[in-house]
């Protein structure tokens, strides 16, 4: 992630916008650079650092603070004045030029790139890529006072369109194409991985071709035992595997579960995999030097070939993690832990000793990691899960099953988009390889 996408989201922050305005303002910032590089590609001169300020900070003007600072201004002209209150007067024209009408003076709001794309991206896009066309009408459904100026304002819009289209290389394509190129294209700053569930190979390959096409890069693995197919078919779509979860500890079967974990850890070292996350039983008593005992032991045994993250889950009762356990965490050993809701901001001292993070999802139906489908306190979970700074591969640990009324391609599609918004909440310096799914 560039250093000034994180100081972008910091306004954010600070301008206190909410969670859906700032998710619109992340997929936006991903359709106008995906169309800008694109464009750059063809010999065009774009300024991308400036367009990817202007769309990320195009709607601070929405947020709490702003609208105490302009009361009774449209955001548009709000977000204008917070940029220049912020230094940033460069980039707030074309945003005070956002407005749906402002297409209508074209030649005098919209005379450059910079301007045409953050326009054209933010009347084409909701929380995804849809097209100016459907997204113009989801405007109308929402603004039916000005029903009659977006009828005018839509042609121009699907002019512009495919001027975009061309300049692109994107001529001839359907809005379903483009979207479907848009989900498989690196955001530029923020990557997701995610958790493959199967039962049989069907299922395995059905899940593998819904994660590919959400647009996820890497996955998690679960289990040692893992067949020779699950990994082809994995690798086939062009995934990673970021991570390979050992079967939980067993204090009462100690030796048994080294055996398991060394097992793991060959299994990654043959498949240039480079982290074995050591999960703890939870329902077992256990003390933080048997479990460094139980890490540095199956360290030794691998013979350090891959990093080794000692599991802890911020949802059990105990959620300190003694000091000097985290100072004696070297040679390759970490921590790796799985975050619930309620829990995150406990976590955040030990963030230079994480090399893992599962968002683990909660078994309470109202308190569920995907959006729309619960009842989660989004405020505060992402205010808690900013707090924990991780340089790390981050997870997103969510069961499928667990949502019945949805279809597995779009949960998948709920996952990426969910994981991409916590990465940017959290201010991560996320490279494009780093947001993984656990399977």
């Amino acid at each position: 992630m560039q250093p000034e996408f994180a100081r972008w989201l910091d306004l954010l922050r600070k301008y206190r916008l909410n969670d859906e305005a700032l998710l619109h303002s992340l997929a936006v910032t991903d359709v106008a650079m995906f169309f800008a590089r694109a464009i750059c590609d063809k010999g065009a001169e774009i300024d991308l650092d400036a367009l990817l300020a202007m769309c990320v900070l195009h709607d601070i003007g929405k947020g709490e603070l702003a609208k105490q600072l302009y009361p009774g201004v449209d955001h548009a002209l709000a977000s204008a004045r917070v940029m220049q209150r912020e230094g940033l007067a460069a980039y707030a024209e074309p945003v005070r030029n956002h407005m749906v009408d402002a297409i209508l003076q074209r030649e005098q709001t919209l005379s450059c790139w910079e301007s045409r794309l953050l326009w054209y991206a933010d009347k084409s896009t909701l929380y995804r890529y849809m097209g100016a066309s459907s997204r113009m009408r989801d405007l109308m459904t929402r603004h039916s006072k000005e029903s009659d100026m977006m009828r005018e304002v839509l042609p121009l819009a699907e002019h512009l369109e495919a001027q975009v289209y061309s300049a692109a290389g994107k001529s001839g394509m359907s809005t379903a194409e483009v979207a479907r190129l848009l989900a498989k294209t690196p955001a530029g700053y923020i990557e997701p991985a995610v958790r493959l569930e199967y039962r049989t190979s069907e299922d395995a390959a059905q899940a593998v071709d819904c994660i590919a096409a959400a647009g996820f890069r890497e996955v998690a693995i679960e289990r040692v035992e893992a067949e020779r197919f699950l990994i082809d078919t994995i690798q086939h779509a062009g995934l990673k595997i970021v991570a390979i979860r050992a079967p939980s500890c067993d204090i009462l079967r100690y030796e048994s579960a080294i055996d398991d974990a060394v097992d793991a850890c060959e299994l990654a070292s043959s498949i240039g995999t480079p982290l074995v996350v050591l999960p703890i039983q939870e329902s077992q008593p256990y003390h933080w030097q048997h479990l460094m005992q139980y890490a540095t032991t199956v360290h030794d045994r691998s013979h350090q070939r891959v990093k080794i993250g000692l599991e802890l889950r911020t949802n059990s009762t105990d959620h300190t993690v003694p000091e000097r356990v985290i100072k004696e965490l070297g040679s390759g050993i970490g921590l790796s832990h799985s975050l619930v809701y309620g829990a995150l901001d406990k976590q955040a001292g030990v963030a230079e000793a994480l090399v893992g993070v599962y968002a683990s999802d909660s078994e309470d139906h109202r308190t569920r990691l995907i959006p729309k489908d619960g009842r989660l306190d989004w405020c505060s979970f992402t205010r808690a899960f900013a707090s924990v700074r991780h340089e790390t591969a981050f997870i997103m640990d969510a069961d499928p099953s667990a949502y019945p009324s949805m279809g597995l391609r779009s949960f998948y599609d709920r996952c990426f988009y969910r994981a991409q918004w916590l990465l940017g909440l959290s201010n991560r310096q996320a490279s494009p390889q780093n947001l993984a799914i656990s399977t």
